[in-house]
């Protein structure tokens, strides 16, 4: 039986994998979020990706980065499989270990969607490689929030951006600064700003 090479896939999937955690690191986007992008959401020329989330459509402005990546990836996929620009197929597309090739939906005549949970064992493998205490999508969504509370954004605008209904879901993040706040000023009272 053929020995499989892993570590040839993964490198593969790396600007893949890289560029799905930047839609989480640096936009706040859930996997089911990810999962769900379609090629006609997303305008590589402009660097943006537009998403509607109820009656509102959001636009996310990707840096150079994170579109060389998405170029990247895409180009190393065959042309019969890769996702089409201005379609509805999805942009991350699951890959076959086994047979070292992205898949294809022969009976939706499509690129196969990568699921919420192909994305969450991504996630996971890719900590486990980098050798980093657990880590999930959540811990690096929850990042984004902190983040974006500590430079100021207002909670509708936080909302709107999280698609999330109501302000007592961003209760725990205020009170997790607070209280992070208060350890500071405890430990160095001088000092009264925010350390990151």
């Amino acid at each position: 039986m053929q020995q499989l090479n892993y570590s040839d896939a993964r490198n593969r999937l790396i600007p893949r994998n890289l560029a799905i955690v930047l839609f989480i690191r640096d936009h706040g986007l859930r996997p089911r979020d990810i999962a769900s992008i379609n090629m006609n959401m997303l305008n590589l020329s402009q660097g943006i990706i537009q998403l509607k989330w109820e009656q509102e459509v959001i636009t996310y402005n990707l840096s150079e980065k994170h579109v060389q990546y998405i170029r990247q990836y895409l180009s190393d996929i065959e042309k019969l499989k890769r996702p089409r620009y201005r379609t509805k197929d999805s942009l991350f597309i699951a890959y076959n270990n086994r047979s070292e090739d992205f898949q294809y939906d022969y009976q939706n005549e499509q690129p196969k969607r990568l699921s919420v949970r192909g994305i969450q064992e991504m996630i996971k493998d890719e900590v486990q490689q980098a050798k980093l205490r657990k880590l999930s999508a959540k811990h690096i969504r929850n990042g984004f929030i902190l983040n974006k509370l500590l430079q100021g954004m207002t909670n509708n605008e936080l909302l709107l951006l999280l698609h999330l209904n109501h302000p007592l879901s961003l209760y725990r993040y205020k009170k997790y600064l607070e209280m992070h706040a208060q350890n500071q000023n405890k430990e160095n009272p001088k000092d009264q700003g925010f350390s990151q």
